[in-house]
């Protein structure tokens, strides 16, 4: 496998980019979406409810509905949203990449 990334070539990294990339791509939605995301949490009676208001509201997985809840305030500011959205894309760009080995 000379001339590709061995960071693209790895066994297990692949599902790891495709989670995290999902988890940013959850957590871009919630940025964009702020009060709609913060009402269901503030409304639920537990945790557990408030990810199921978030899965049934926005189609999140569990996993996404978990770390938008985790997620920290101070990340929806314009810098830090900025920061998320370059990750999440890069993400998205080397699950393709991922996906292209993967089918060859």
């Amino acid at each position: 496998m000379t001339g590709r990334d061995p960071e693209l070539t790895t066994g297990v990294e692949p599902r790891n980019f495709l989670y995290e990339s999902q988890v940013y791509g959850a957590i871009a939605v919630a940025m964009n979406d702020a009060h709609g995301t913060l009402g269901p949490i503030l409304a639920a009676s537990d945790p557990e409810a408030a990810g199921r208001a978030l899965r049934h509201r926005f189609g999140f997985t569990e996993l996404q509905s978990v770390a938008v809840m985790d997620m920290e305030s101070r990340r929806v500011t314009g810098i830090d949203r900025e920061k998320i959205e370059q990750r999440r894309q890069e993400l998205a760009a080397r699950v393709v990449v991922m996906a292209e080995l993967d089918g060859s």
